[in-house]
C-alpha cells in the first residue's frame, strides 16, 4: 500500500516548498504573499510510489476554506488511503487556532480515526549555530514547540494520543525533514479514505449482510430442528412398529403354546379315556361266569377267559 501523504496549512507556511523537497516537482509553486499560490489540489508521486498531496490554503486571502476542505476531501478519496495528514505550521509564527475549525471541518467529514494520522511539520527551523542560539535566548525550543502542538490538539481537537512533530527549514534545501517525515509517515497505519456518510452507509450494508447471514444461520438451525424433530418422530415410529411386531410375535407364540398345550391335554385325555375303557372292558369280562378258561396274553400280562 503506498505511502501516501497530503498537507494541509495556512497560505505561506511552505507546504509547496515541503512537497517539492519530498518530490523534486517543481508543480508545487510556493506562495510568496498572503494570496495562495496553490489554487487547486497537486498530487505528485514519489519514487518510492507514494504520493505527496498539496493543497490550497486554509485561510487564504479569498477565505474559500469550504471550497478547499471539499477539494481535500476529494483529493484524499481519489488516493484511497493516506498514511499522514499533515499540518504544516511556520515555527516563526504558530498560529493553531486559525486552522481549527478547517481541522474540525476535516474531522466532522472523515470521522475522528483521521485524528491518528496527524502530523505537525514546523517549517522555517533553520539548524545553524547563529538560529539555534537565537531561539535559545528567546526560550523556544523543540520541547516547547511539541508541548504546544500537544495542548492544541487535547484542547482544541479531544485527541488525547501524542501527535509526531517534525522541525525543518526547506528554504535551504536540507532534505533530512523530509526523509524524516516520509519515515514517520510509513510507520502510521493507513487512513482508509472515506466521508463519515461513506462509513456510515457502509455500516449500514455490513449491519444488512450481517443481519441476512443470521437470519440465514436462524433459518438453517430451524431446518435442522426441524429435521431433527422429523428423524426422531421417524425413530419413535420405528421403534413402535419394532414394540408391535415384537409383540404380535410374542402373542402368537403364546398362542401357539396355548394350542400345544390345548393338544396335549386331549392327547392326555384321549389316552386316559382309551386306558378307562380298557379297563371297563377287563372289568367286565372278569365279571362274566367261568365256564371254560384259556389263556390269554392281555397287556404283557397272562390270564385264562373263562367261557
Amino acid at each position: 500500500m503506498p505511502n501516501n501523504i497530503i498537507l494541509l496549512g495556512e497560505t505561506g507556511v511552505g507546504k509547496s516548498q515541503l512537497g517539492r523537497a519530498m518530490t523534486g516537482s517543481r508543480q508545487f509553486v510556493p506562495s510568496a504573499s498572503a494570496q495562495s499560490a496553490t489554487q487547486n489540489v497537486v498530487m505528485e508521486k514519489r519514487t518510492d510510489g507514494g504520493y505527496v498531496i498539496d493543497t490550497p490554503g486554509l485561510k487564504d486571502s479569498g477565505g474559500r476554506d469550504s471550497a478547499h476542505i471539499a477539494a481535500i476531501a476529494r483529493a484524499l478519496k481519489s488516493v484511497g488511503t493516506v498514511n499522514a495528514v499533515v499540518l504544516v505550521v511556520n515555527s516563526g509564527n504558530v498560529r493553531f487556532d486559525t486552522v481549527h475549525s478547517s481541522l474540525k471541518l476535516l474531522v466532522d467529514m472523515f470521522g475522528p480515526n483521521v485524528k491518528k494520522n496527524f502530523v505537525v511539520v514546523f517549517t522555517r527551523w533553520p539548524t545553524d549555530p547563529t538560529s539555534v542560539a537565537r531561539r535559545a535566548a528567546n526560550g523556544v525550543n523543540e520541547t516547547e514547540r511539541m508541548a504546544a502542538v500537544q495542548n492544541f490538539f487535547q484542547r482544541k481537537m479531544r485527541h488525547n494520543k501524542a501527535v509526531p512533530c517534525i522541525f525543518g527549514d526547506f528554504l535551504s534545501g536540507s532534505q533530512d525533514a523530509s526523509r524524516q517525515l516520509i519515515q514517520v509517515s510509513a510507520r502510521l497505519c493507513p487512513f482508509v479514505c472515506k466521508t463519515v456518510q461513506e462509513v456510515q452507509a457502509e455500516a449500514d450494508r455490513q449491519r444488512a449482510e450481517l443481519e441476512r447471514q443470521r437470519q440465514l444461520e436462524r433459518e438453517a438451525r430451524e431446518r435442522a430442528r426441524q429435521e431433527r424433530e422429523r428423524r426422531e418422530r421417524e425413530r419413535q415410529r420405528q421403534l413402535q412398529r419394532e414394540a408391535e411386531e415384537r409383540e404380535r410375535q410374542q402373542q402368537l407364540q403364546r398362542e401357539a403354546e396355548q394350542r400345544a398345550a390345548e393338544a396335549r391335554r386331549r392327547e392326555e385325555a384321549r389316552r386316559a379315556a382309551e386306558a378307562q375303557e380298557q379297563a371297563r372292558l377287563l372289568l367286565a369280562l372278569l365279571q362274566q361266569p367261568r365256564y371254560m378258561s384259556s389263556p390269554f396274553i392281555l397287556g404283557g400280562g397272562g390270564g385264562y377267559f373263562y367261557y
